[in-house]
């Protein structure tokens, strides 16, 4: 079975992307990349949230007292049970996919490093009873792991979402690296994760390729009766990585406003050291999240920072984090303590979010090596940035991917002791070079917010 997914690519009045022009640094209008997905939408009124009616939209707002076990396309475990949700598994892939359902009870899984772990490219989307209803005790490393390959082997993932369940990890047992997903694909597939409770996970998950949402999840804290490592300490909400790609600064600026990122929206996050960390090209919207306690920014990283791997491993072949939105968030500490968010590649837009007893609000660095805080390249590329000297003659030729096009306004802190600040990199962060504190002109960038809340939900 294969799911055709029906993709909003934007609104009328958010469908253009600024693109550079290579000859006099200006901006025109460019639509949207083709997809060769379906638009339905109904265009003539962008205040209403677009119907989508795809299967995946489907799988999506499925309540679970609408789960029919009967039904063609639903498999169903008798009990939340290690063994009986495998069985269930292999039953719906078996059958052509559909929606696996995961019963009311608390279950213990500790047979093994991983809990449902398959590379098949049959979609399936899993679902429990309800928050506190399926609730999954899980002594292993990776619960649910679904990569693929790696993205140079041409690899599809079936793997379409995670809803309706709590799943508390225990990192005593299963070591600090313990995951509740994994999965990658190829295809640009969208997924649907919503209404889960996590607890004690190394990092909750690792999204590499993927489109979709993250929504109305309850993420921390990360780690629970942990002696191995401190709360907070170097653990992720989710590892977000993209398809490899990049169009470089000098070529286009990322397709702001558009369906084709991933969205991370009215989320909680509680105690993580980074809720999320963009890599590999990735593109991301954080919005409406409410963020306590973080020990750590909300960040991207550089092409040497990085964990997908593309083009066999060479530092010389990967990509930083290309592009980030992120407005109308929450960060909040008790403590004055850390920073919010920590762009250290890519473009992005930040706005409207609300920062209270931070070091610094929103901070736009260089990545920091163990030479120092320094460029990587990408591409085969060999320049790097001269330091010493403040030579910053390369900072635009798309070799770099340092932050380049931030744009930042209308962020309200609170005791914060700066509200903006370069951490790393000073000489080669330059305002209205490589960053904005201001709100972008139609000229500039052209840009409306893709609807809200998305279309999946």
């Amino acid at each position: 079975m294969r799911v055709e997914f029906i993709a909003l690519l934007c609104l009328v009045v958010a469908c253009k992307a600024g693109t550079k022009d290579a000859e006099d640094g200006t901006l025109e209008t460019a639509t949207e990349p083709t997809t060769g997905v379906t638009d339905t939408t109904d265009d003539t009124d962008p205040t209403t949230t677009p119907t989508d009616n795809s299967t995946l939209a489907q799988w999506c707002r499925l309540q679970p007292a609408q789960v029919d076990c009967a039904a063609a396309g639903t498999s169903c475990a008798t009990t939340c049970e290690h063994a009986d949700v495998l069985a269930a598994f292999d039953t719906l892939i078996a059958a052509g996919g559909g929606i696996l359902y995961i019963p009311a009870g608390q279950c213990t899984w500790d047979d093994g490093d991983y809990g449902i772990r398959s590379t098949t490219d049959v979609e399936f989307f899993i679902t429990g009873a309800g928050r506190d209803e399926t609730v999954i005790d899980y002594h292993g490393n990776y619960c649910f792991d679904f990569l693929v390959g790696s993205m140079d082997t041409g690899a599809a993932s079936g793997f379409r979402g995670l809803a309706n369940a709590t799943f508390n990890g225990h990192p005593d047992t299963a070591g600090y690296g313990s995951r509740l997903i994994g999965a990658r694909t190829n295809d640009h597939a969208e997924v649907c994760v919503h209404d889960l409770k996590t607890t004690g996970w190394g990092h909750v998950g690792r999204l590499t390729g993927f489109l979709g949402v993250v929504h109305s999840n309850d993420f921390g804290p990360p780690s629970m009766n942990n002696t191995t490592a401190p709360a907070n300490q170097n653990s992720y909400g989710f590892y977000v990585e993209g398809d490899g790609g990049w169009a470089g600064y000098s070529s286009s600026q990322p397709d702001f406003g558009s369906r084709d990122w991933i969205f991370f929206e009215d989320n909680t996050w509680l105690e993580y050291s980074h809720e999320l960390a963009g890599f590999c090209s990735s593109k991301f919207v954080f919005r409406g999240n409410t963020v306590s306690e973080n020990d750590g920014p909300l960040d991207t990283h550089d092409p040497g920072y990085n964990s997908c791997w593309h083009g066999g491993g060479d530092a010389g072949t990967m990509h930083a984090g290309r592009a980030y939105e992120i407005y109308n968030n929450t960060f909040h500490r008790d403590e004055l303590a850390s920073d919010a968010i920590d762009p250290r590649s890519g473009s992005g837009l930040i706005y409207d979010n609300q920062l209270e007893n931070f070091n610094n609000g929103v901070q736009v660095s260089l990545e920091s090596h163990s030479d120092g805080p320094r460029c990587r390249v990408a591409d085969g590329c060999q320049k790097d940035f001269d330091y010493d000297n403040g030579n910053c003659t390369d900072a635009d030729d798309g070799c770099c991917e340092a932050p380049n096009q931030v744009w930042i306004w209308n962020n309200a802190c609170t005791n914060v002791n700066d509200c903006f600040e370069v951490e790393r990199g000073h000489e080669c962060m330059r305002e209205g070079e490589e960053y904005y504190l201001r709100e972008p002109s139609p000229a500039e960038v052209s840009y409306t917010p893709f609807t809200y809340p998305h279309p999946l939900r």
